[in-house]
């Protein structure tokens, strides 16, 4: 949906640059904009230029290869091991791939690093035809399960899972890009009102955008380990009944409770063009601490007459209402992945990207105009899992 809607001309987007020349800003308007032009090529800059001929010849269909490989063996009457591997590797994708023509950002729907998409236009001082990486997302797993049947009224499960996600693309929902709610800025979701915190299921991500998305400062295509990658999950389930006898019914009890690495952090730098650059790679600052979270159900049901009962039933999920960080403020100039603050971005336009760039002068030289263009949140926790919760039913079966 917001692949042809950013396309074909449903989607309208302008952005006015204009000098600030009265202090009556209750004035200003989409109608009544006073000052002086400041955009170089037109009145205003277009960020959907209509492009009813933007789709690649020959385009093919998003591709992957899956590979499922599993050994079980009964250790008794009620009790499994089980071992699986699993490979999930992204052959092709359908992406949105751009230049900037005259201030304007301009694309074509594409299948990166094939076709009339197999060398890139450049954006910035880098040479053109540049080969495009081809799309890159790799899951590899081991997951190792012990199972228990219910048998005596118990059962359970514990897993552990180790597993790599190394690529360049983070994937239709967009972990790269993230809003966060201090920005006052979200991902529109089809009908859901309040959007998301990450960008939302699409083939038009800022990935393969413009040229300055494919590198580091260093000059080197971008690559590693993806925002997603949790290299260590371990999970354990049980889950007891017990019955009481003739209508006192019978009480149950079970437990969930996770633990899981943290997120890799990567140090962004945002452009003009709302663009952040990942300058020293994918995961240069760590992760984030490791998360874990435990959930409890507590029920009991009476019984009322044959095949009739009445169930009570408490879930609480985080128990203990642990809070922890699931971001980690990365991006060191102001804007936060946003448009709310366009004079800080670094412009890469005279930039050779094959030859790396210092970020830190550009920083400075916008600092010297009079205000920082460093956001004092870099490196703070910016984002916490949601607090205890818990829901009391009551159910009548028959």
């Amino acid at each position: 949906y917001e692949t042809s809607r950013g396309s074909f001309g449903g989607d309208i987007w302008t952005v006015y640059y204009r000098s600030l020349d009265t202090l009556d800003v209750l004035s200003i308007n989409g109608h009544n904009m006073p000052g002086n032009n400041l955009f170089p090529n037109r009145a205003y800059r277009d960020r959907r230029v209509p492009n009813f001929n933007s789709v690649a010849p020959g385009i093919r269909p998003m591709t992957s290869d899956l590979y499922n490989a599993g050994i079980e063996y009964q250790l008794s009457t009620s009790m499994v091991v089980r071992a699986d591997y699993i490979g999930n590797h992204l052959i092709r994708t359908i992406e949105d791939m751009g230049v900037v023509v005259n201030g304007n950002e301009v694309f074509q729907f594409v299948n990166p690093g094939e076709g009339i998409a197999k060398t890139y236009l450049s954006s910035s001082a880098t040479p053109n035809n540049f080969p495009t990486p081809k799309v890159q997302r790799d899951y590899d797993a081991l997951e190792m399960t012990l199972t228990r049947r219910f048998h005596k009224g118990f059962s359970g499960q514990a897993s552990y899972v180790l597993s790599r996600l190394y690529g360049n693309y983070a994937g239709m929902a967009n972990s790269d890009e993230i809003m966060l709610p201090t920005s006052n800025v979200v991902s529109p979701t089809t009908q859901v009102s309040g959007g998301s915190v990450a960008r939302a299921g699409t083939t038009a991500s800022r990935a393969y955008d413009l040229d300055e998305t494919l590198f580091d400062a260093h000059g080197n295509i971008l690559a590693g380990r993806l925002a997603t990658d949790r290299p260590h999950m371990l999970k354990l389930y049980g889950n007891y009944v017990h019955p009481w006898g003739g209508k006192k019914g019978q009480s149950e009890v079970g437990a969930f409770f996770r633990v899981q690495s943290g997120e890799p952090i990567s140090t962004a730098v945002q452009t003009v063009n709302t663009v952040q650059v990942y300058v020293n790679g994918r995961g240069d600052l760590g992760r984030n601490p490791a998360f874990n979270q435990t959930d409890l159900m507590v029920a009991h049901e009476f019984e009322l007459a044959e095949k009739k009962m009445l169930r009570f039933e408490f879930n609480a999920v985080n128990l203990f209402n642990q809070k922890t960080n699931l971001f980690t403020f990365n991006q060191v100039n102001r804007g936060a992945n946003t448009a709310n603050d366009p004079t800080t971005g670094i412009d890469l336009s005279g930039t050779n990207l094959l030859q790396g760039f210092d970020y830190r002068p550009m920083l400075n030289s916008l600092t010297a105009k009079g205000v920082s263009a460093y956001d004092p949140r870099f490196g703070m926790p910016a984002l916490w899992n949601t607090g205890f919760s818990g829901r009391f039913g009551v159910k009548f079966l028959f």
